[in-house]
């Protein structure tokens, strides 16, 4: 609806009324829209987009047995268009009638308001009880609620992965500990092999002594046999013990090694022997035994697939 808003020239500016909802009843909270034209209430806002106005510039007493005024909001809503919003709760069923408001009483800037109507629930046949509104969910909750879904999902996923898998998982770690052990190994192995060699006054019973003792201790290590508790004509026999499967490489070093054990065996306890024995090492033989040995401890150290995993990919050949 249209009516006028009073100015201090005298003139009459053109307005819109419009009520929010347009059927209201009593109880409900409404607002009372009035849009106008004006180049003074520029200075009610004072550069903000709304203004909350007071209730005190009515120009007559204001019916609160009829209805309930909750604020009023000056909004603009353009260069000189602006909004006047009475929000209200209405006690009374009929015609309300808001009295005048003095926007701006030093220019004589009055607010004029037509009627409003309040329904009637009885009267209207067409409004029927209203069922109970669902809960509103804060902005953004819907957004949450759907991340932690996801994230409750992907964490089951895992754990019914971890759990089917939980064999190789265990397998998988398993293995990763003993290359690290392994690496660990064969590395102090080499550098004390190294050092031995730099020791220029060591005997050659004690560097065959030490050689021995140095290759037991990473066999034990790397196989998990106990090496350092066994002869030397034992060594070859002893990989029998051994649950990972032995290439033909390896086999090759193993005969290698214990070569190396019956030669500084000799070494070591043929001192007192009469006769042709072999009693102490060649020139640079030494540096060539360490070099063999390093060679080998190679070879030995590879990671060969287990029983179990080669079954495996003979199933997968299989199929």
């Amino acid at each position: 609806m249209s009516n006028n808003v009073s100015s201090s020239l005298g003139l009459t500016v053109d307005s819109h009324q419009v009520l929010v909802p347009q059927n209201v009843y009593i109880g409900d909270t409404a607002e009372l829209r009035v849009s106008f034209v004006s180049e003074k209430a520029e200075k009610l806002l004072k550069g903000q987009s709304s203004v909350e106005l007071p209730l005190s510039n009515f120009t007559e007493e204001l019916n609160f047995q009829e209805y309930q005024i909750e604020k009023i909001n000056l909004i603009t809503s353009g260069p000189n268009n602006y909004t006047f919003v009475i929000t209200f709760i209405p006690w009374k069923t009929g015609n309300i009638k808001f009295p005048q408001y003095a926007l701006m009483s030093e220019e004589n800037l009055e607010l004029k308001f037509e009627n409003v109507s309040i329904s009637s629930l009885i009267k209207d046949e067409s409004v029927g009880l209203q069922g109970q509104n669902a809960p509103l969910l804060l902005p953004g909750t819907v957004y949450k609620i759907y991340g932690i879904l996801v994230g409750v999902i992907l964490v089951l996923l895992i754990l019914i992965r971890l759990i089917v898998k939980r064999d190789s998982v265990a397998a998988s770690i398993k293995k990763r500990k003993l290359i690290k052990k392994y690496k660990k190994n064969k590395k102090e192995t080499l550098k004390n092999l190294g050092k031995l060699l730099k020791k220029n006054e060591i005997s050659d019973v004690d560097f065959a002594a030490e050689i021995q003792r140095l290759i037991r201790n990473y066999l034990e290590v790397r196989f998990e046999v106990p090496f350092t508790k066994t002869v030397s004509s034992e060594i070859k026999e002893k990989f029998n013990y051994v649950e990972s499967p032995i290439s033909e490489q390896k086999k090759e070093a193993i005969n290698i090694i214990e070569k190396i054990f019956l030669d500084t065996d000799i070494i070591r306890y043929a001192q007192n022997s009469q006769g042709l024995h072999k009693t102490k090492f060649l020139e640079n033989e030494k540096q060539e035994m360490v070099e063999i040995i390093k060679q080998n401890v190679e070879v030995l150290d590879v990671l060969e697939p287990s029983i179990q995993e080669e079954k495996k990919m003979q199933g997968v050949q299989n199929d």
